[in-house]
């Protein structure tokens, strides 16, 4: 979404606090992809985890939440038989075209 958009629809944003909290030092709440391990609850000396403790910024991802259906294979094997009876077809109607020219 581009800058005209974002602020036709919510309004313009004032980045400028934001700015000066940033240059005053303040990043509380600003997170990066590798937070400091000496601020980083959980961790052991040397960065480890305790056993069953999640990871800092590990994936949280969840699997199906049931399981999913096994396709059927009927549909596959059908067409496969339908291309075959033509294939078959039209190899015996070749045949008898050139069995009928030279009979």
């Amino acid at each position: 979404m581009d800058d005209a958009t974002h602020a036709q629809r919510w309004g313009p944003v004032d980045l400028e606090p934001i700015v000066q909290r940033f240059a005053a030092g303040d990043t509380a709440g600003m997170t990066g992809a590798d937070p400091d391990p000496t601020t980083t609850p959980g961790l052991e000396p040397g960065g480890g985890v305790a056993p069953g403790d999640t990871p800092p910024g590990a994936a949280s991802t969840v699997g199906p939440s049931q399981q999913q259906p096994i396709p059927s294979r009927a549909l596959p094997v059908t067409v496969l038989v339908i291309i075959g009876v033509i294939v078959l077809l039209i190899a015996v109607g070749l045949i008898g075209r050139i069995a009928g020219m030279f009979g």
